[in-house]
């Protein structure tokens, strides 16, 4: 099978080469996608998956809701049905999943079926997304009528790069929370979901079946933390081994704080095409042993056995 995943913009091999940022993008569903079976070593992520995922600037997606460029965030804003969580490292954006929904009044529907994403802001642009949402809930902005829902930097649809380059330290994925400063982010997350579903479910809420988790980014422009939410639409993580539900999360880092940090365990899990081939890529600027041990499998890491690709 194929998937419209796999027709992202090409990554930018080359310091010289500039970002792109586009202005005005077509929006791109998905499809069906092969699944490739995963075993990642210990140590990948840290050695490998980290410094790819470095190299790549702050995605189209994540700049537009910083700077509040993207006319879906800001519609979705005007309608009520997104929340800013703000932590002592850096901030987050709840809105309606645009993937799902293609507009922000659609995750208003008389099923009470919603899916929604929370992207993670890093602290310099944080102050940048902050400033706009509180000038478009002063009346002193307007915001973006649904006709510039696919305009703007960061609309859905784009999958550019922008020109700002990622801090120090920056969440790509799950797996690089560590220690009790990124606890606390979580509980202050965990405790800005509740506020946002509250206010958008009222009294439906309890007897709604709410999932949310972390996923592996399927594509290198993705690689910021992001949590997905799902509310009577299914399991986030469904046991395809690539996601990590919240809860369960927040409990293993309060237990165990540098657990993602020691990068020490073998992880085992579904990928797309697309997946997979940002994975391959990372192997070949990091000098990363990747094998095939079977027709839709992949071993990520040293020593990894079987026919290098």
């Amino acid at each position: 099978g194929c998937s419209s995943e796999g027709s992202s913009e090409p990554e930018h091999d080359s310091a010289d080469a500039p970002p792109q940022m586009e202005a005005t993008v077509s929006r791109m569903t998905s499809a069906p996608s092969e699944a490739f079976a995963i075993r990642q070593k210990p140590g990948f992520h840290r050695t490998t998956l980290c410094p790819y995922y470095e190299s790549q600037p702050v995605s189209n997606i994540v700049l537009g809701l910083a700077s509040g460029s993207s006319g879906y965030a800001r519609r979705a804003l005007q309608l009520r049905c997104a929340e800013l969580v703000e932590t002592e490292a850096g901030a987050f954006f709840l809105m309606p999943n645009p993937k799902y929904h293609w507009t922000p009044e659609a995750a208003f529907n008389r099923e009470r079926k919603a899916r929604f994403v929370a992207w993670w802001i890093q602290p310099d642009l944080s102050p940048m997304l902050k400033s706009w949402i509180t000038q478009a809930l002063s009346g002193c902005d307007d915001c973006s009528p649904p006709g510039d829902l696919e305009s703007g930097v960061g609309a859905p649809g784009d999958f550019g790069y922008s020109q700002v380059q990622k801090q120090p330290g920056y969440l790509h994925t799950y797996r690089d929370l560590c220690g009790v400063a990124h606890v606390r982010l979580l509980d202050a997350l965990t405790a800005g979901i509740r506020k946002y579903l509250e206010r958008m479910f009222g009294e439906s809420l309890p007897s709604a079946h709410v999932s949310a988790g972390f996923h592996y980014p399927v594509r290198p422009q993705y690689s910021t933390l992001h949590l997905q939410i799902r509310v009577n639409s299914g399991n986030v993580c469904p046991g395809e081994g690539r996601g990590v539900d919240l809860f369960r999360l927040h409990h293993r880092l309060k237990l165990d704080p540098t657990c993602f940090q020691r990068d020490d365990e073998e992880l085992s899990y579904e990928a797309t095409a697309n997946l997979r081939a940002a994975l391959l890529k990372a192997c070949d600027k990091a000098g990363t042993a990747a094998c095939q041990v079977g027709p839709m499998k992949l071993v990520l890491g040293a020593n990894a056995p079987g026919k290098a690709t």
